[in-house]
């Protein structure tokens, strides 16, 4: 596998979007999904959905995709949590998705670290998701990486198929933790550089 890369979506990646979304539905939900409504997915309406997403200035949206190669292989968004319930500090992981020939390859974990790395960056101090209460494999891969049921569940209703929903959240650490995970080897270098970082009285 070559080296994965990630970055920002553009209007020119909404074909790809909407491809990845597609085959990815009739992967993981053959199974949670009536047969007909799978049969019924229009890449079209999904490309012109996100080619209208992305192409607005003032998209208030995170999308990210990753390439290996510079083929689009996955990608999720982000951003401000649609929940009444929870407080402006809490973002959202709206979607994550990976063609299915590529899974299991840490892809999709990649990509989740940058977006909530990003919305740390801009304030949230935690993040929700919704997941098909059903999705056994979607739930065992955000439990593992750190996701936590908060005891919210709902039913979607869409066309004749009703799914139930189960929310996660999770803590958001602040990115500068991070940078120091990586570029300090000892509690030394540690202490220098929080001293040089923040304001010591």
């Amino acid at each position: 596998m070559g080296t994965i890369s990630i970055r920002h979506a553009t209007p020119k990646d909404s074909e790809r979007l909407a491809t990845i979304q597609a085959d990815s539905w009739k992967s993981a939900y053959k199974k949670i999904v009536p047969k007909n409504i799978l049969e019924s997915i229009s890449i079209q309406n999904w490309r012109e959905e996100w080619m209208q997403k992305l192409a607005n200035p003032g998209l208030n949206m995170l999308v990210l995709v990753a390439s290996i190669n510079k083929n689009i292989v996955a990608f999720c968004s982000a951003g401000k949590s649609r929940d009444a319930d929870t407080s402006k500090h809490t973002g959202e992981l709206y979607r994550i998705y990976v063609n299915p020939k590529t899974t299991h390859r840490g892809i999709g974990s990649l990509l989740m670290e940058h977006a909530l790395k990003r919305l740390n960056k801009k304030g949230y101090r935690t993040a929700i998701l919704w997941v098909l209460s059903s999705n056994t494999p979607a739930r065992k891969f955000y439990e593992h990486r750190g996701w936590k049921m908060d005891g919210k569940t709902k039913t979607h209703f869409w066309k004749e198929f009703s799914p139930h929903q189960t929310r996660y959240t999770i803590a958001l650490q602040p990115h500068i933790w991070s940078s120091i995970k990586y570029k300090l080897p000892n509690a030394t270098q540690m202490i220098k550089y929080l001293l040089h970082h923040m304001k010591v009285p």
